[in-house]
């Protein structure tokens, strides 16, 4: 048997967890790596998405639940977040990065 109500409710405590991490490490670092306020920026914005998936509405016109809306609002999200790890890599490659 598959506990949904378990299942949600630790994913929940990942998201916001996970969130919750990367916006204090882009507060921390937003003085040494400038494109920091990115990571923030993707997991606030995130965060409504995901409640948008944990409500799991049904369809609207029988085609957009909870499920479609989060991929359909993701996926610019996870561009976004792409050009986070593109420039913290150039970032880190330049070798200007004095932590961790």
């Amino acid at each position: 048997q598959f506990d949904y109500a378990y299942h949600m409710l630790v994913a929940t405590l990942a998201v916001v967890l996970g969130a919750g991490l990367w916006i204090t490490w882009a507060w921390r670092y937003r003085a040494r790596r400038p494109h920091a306020w990115r990571v923030a920026f993707f997991n606030l914005a995130l965060l409504p998405c995901f409640l948008i998936e944990r409500l799991d509405f049904p369809p609207l016109w029988g085609v957009l639940d909870g499920h479609a809306v989060w991929h359909f609002a993701t996926a610019p999200l996870f561009a976004f977040f792409w050009t986070f790890v593109r420039l913290d890599e150039e970032f880190d490659l330049k070798g200007d990065s004095k932590t961790v």
